[in-house]
């Protein structure tokens, strides 16, 4: 079953189900994308491209959300995260 959430949503999976995660923005220049879940950051990369995905296990994490820095640290963008619930 294919879902597709925005910000602030809640995706159902399957256990054992991997989620893949699309991101597309405008680059910043010297600005870092953060993935964060309920354990930490799962992948950092620089703004370079302006299209980036990412697969996911669904069942180490409960919600995923951004951060993009600036070269410095500072915080640009946080966002809601997406909620992941695993079917029972």
């Amino acid at each position: 079953m294919q879902q597709t959430v925005g910000l602030g949503d809640e995706l159902v999976a399957d256990k054992n189900t991997k989620v893949k995660i699309k991101l597309t923005f405008t680059p910043l220049p010297d600005a870092t994308v953060y993935i964060i879940g309920s354990r930490g950051v799962i992948r950092s990369s620089k703004m370079k491209d302006t299209n980036q995905s990412l697969m996911v296990d669904a069942e180490t994490t409960s919600y995923l959300r951004l951060e993009i820095r600036d070269a410095n640290g500072l915080m640009l963008v946080i966002t809601n995260p997406i909620w992941i619930k695993l079917k029972s």
